[in-house]
């Protein structure tokens, strides 16, 4: 009688389980996107619809191509071009890039693939000793050392790895934060000489894009002239193809039912640096503190939060031209804007070489923040914008195009270019 009556409970639950709506077990959440994201209403997820619209819109006029937000896995809200037009686009990311090279790097540790604190010259041969005694953590902390010279960094490379590789050192590998280029790619093409591939694209492709749903089709990386992948920025891809990148860090390293990328490795991503606690591997930290910013027009360090209208708990990728990914955990939401740059103010640190936190940044994430319905939010007020900013002349890209000679050997000229550096090893 007992076992009758028992089975009959479980016919029950069993019944009860079926008529139930399948969304019922987790209300407001999506499930790991398939060939697009979800979408739900805002409303559904803890969002004032009417302040997303403006939120977007707001964006739009500040000539964001394409722009969407992401809450629980699901679509929220994209402007009114990308629902006509630039959702399928491929926008440049920039130094967006950079972050996505740190998300290679510990794609292949998590395969064991890549040890990141051996020195380079196990996989440099060519290199000479100083080269060879850097670590890829100081390459994905931008602290190896290295001369930078904007003119040199900024221009077409031929081969950015012998760029890398020639460049001489100022400092002693770990201890100064020094914002570079052609390092990046030099990190990214350790990682194909580890794993024993001729072209990163293709497996980067089958070992992280893929696996996120992320189509090949929906992304292309531009390489220099010897045909190195451009670590540094460069990569071209779709908003949503951001967003699922992004997606991977907010659940730390896990799609779905696989991990892809170690706890660890997201957590040292989103660690504050020693010398710049703004910065972790290759990904921006707004937690507070100090900072130092890449300095095209001369020294930019200060105190205090990145983006003075974003939680503390918030990390970005930021690429030239205000191209930004933001992620805040404590609200499970991805912001994806990808353009032109929108600042519009005097500080031309923040409207023209868009190195720092201005208009743009401030006002899209506090317009967001204010749509979050569930999560309380102090408003800062509108971006009170910033005054007109007269960077010094001898200490950033004007000084350092006096510098002829790495400016020259940018070119590939003069006693600094890397096949003249070869020739002396």
């Amino acid at each position: 009688m007992r076992l009758k009556s028992f089975n009959v409970l479980l016919i029950t639950a069993a019944a009860l389980a079926a008529l139930a709506p399948a969304a019922a077990a987790t209300p407001g959440r999506c499930a790991v996107p398939g060939a697009s994201f979800e979408q739900r209403a805002p409303e559904e997820l803890g969002m004032d619809g009417a302040k997303l619209e403006e939120a977007l819109d707001w964006a739009v006029t500040h000539t964001s191509t394409s722009i969407a937000v992401y809450r629980h896995r699901c679509l929220a809200g994209e402007s009114k071009l990308d629902q006509l037009a630039t959702s399928g686009v491929q926008f440049d990311g920039w130094s967006m890039t950079k972050s996505v090279t740190a998300l290679i790097v510990g794609r292949a540790v998590k395969l064991g693939l890549y040890k990141p604190r051996r020195r380079l010259g196990r996989l440099y041969p060519e290199a000479d000793a100083e080269h060879a005694a850097v670590r890829p953590t100081h390459l994905l902390k931008m602290t190896a050392g290295t001369h930078r010279n904007w003119v040199r960094d900024l221009s077409p490379q031929e081969d950015r790895v012998a760029d890398a590789l020639s460049l001489p050192f100022d400092h002693t590998p770990g201890s100064h934060w020094e914002y570079q280029q052609s390092n990046v790619s030099w990190l990214l093409n350790s990682i194909e000489r580890a794993v024993g591939s001729d072209d990163i694209q293709p497996w980067a492709q089958e070992n992280l894009f893929g696996p996120l749903g992320i189509e090949r089709g929906w992304w292309t990386w531009e390489r220099d002239r010897s045909g190195n992948t451009e670590g540094w920025a460069h990569l071209k891809m779709v908003n949503q193809g951001w967003a699922r990148l992004g997606q991977l860090m907010l659940r730390k390293g896990r799609w779905g039912g696989e991990r892809l990328i170690s706890k660890r490795w997201i957590r040292k991503m989103t660690t504050p640096g020693k010398v710049n606690n703004a910065y972790g591997y290759l990904t921006w930290l707004n937690r507070g503190g100090s900072y130092v910013l890449p300095n095209v027009e001369g020294p930019d360090k200060g105190r205090g939060k990145l983006v003075k209208s974003g939680p503390r708990d918030m990390f970005l990728w930021a690429g030239s031209g205000e191209q930004r990914m933001f992620a805040i955990p404590s609200r499970d939401l991805i912001i994806l804007r990808l353009g032109e740059r929108g600042s519009r103010e005097g500080d031309t640190r923040a409207s023209v070489w868009t190195g720092r936190g201005g208009e743009l940044d401030n006002e899209l994430v506090r317009r967001v923040l204010r749509a979050v319905t569930d999560v309380p939010y102090r408003d800062p007020g509108p971006y009170p914008g910033s005054d007109v900013f007269l960077p010094p002349l001898d200490d950033g890209i004007v000084g350092d195009a006096f510098d002829w000679q790495h400016a020259a050997a940018g070119l590939g000229l003069g006693p600094y270019a890397p096949s003249n550096q070869g020739d002396e090893r």
